[in-house]
């Protein structure tokens, strides 16, 4: 990769609200103040597929085709083009008023413990990529004992 700044917008969400207790899903709802935001991944619904069997189809495959380049380039779930977070940001709003983030216990026979729902934003992150080469002395030398 060249030498670069890259402009990407990832998906950020934080709870807001769940019902008030644990695994009673039926309880009342509580507002949750949630101060940190947490960059959503693929578990929020953002890169959507069709899996079939073995034949794993993505729906919006050039949304897909970004969301892979920047996860490989910087680590981040995030896109270049705003128009997919947008997209992105809709479907887990969707996913999330659907109960799809509820958490569930799996060892209890996928028991539904308790509602929660989520607040989300997009955020734009510039990240700097710069290459040094460093010669092989400097490497042995920085190395501990």
């Amino acid at each position: 990769m060249k030498d670069c700044d890259l402009t990407i917008f990832v998906l950020q969400f934080q709870c807001s609200r769940r019902t008030s207790e644990w695994a009673n899903p039926d309880s009342e709802w509580e507002d949750y103040p949630d101060d940190d935001w947490s960059e959503c991944g693929e578990s929020f619904g953002i890169d959507p597929h069709n899996n079939k069997g073995n034949d794993l189809k993505w729906l919006h495959v050039k949304a897909h085709e970004d969301l892979s380049t920047v996860k490989q380039l910087t680590g981040h779930h995030g896109w270049e083009n705003i128009k997919y977070a947008i997209r992105g940001m809709k479907l887990a709003r969707m996913k999330d008023a659907a109960g799809k983030n509820d958490y569930i216990d799996p060892g209890c026979g996928s028991k539904l413990m308790r509602r929660v729902r989520h607040k989300f934003r997009i955020a734009k992150i510039v990240v700097s990529h710069e290459t040094t080469v460093v010669d092989l002395e400097t490497v042995v030398d920085a190395m501990p004992v």
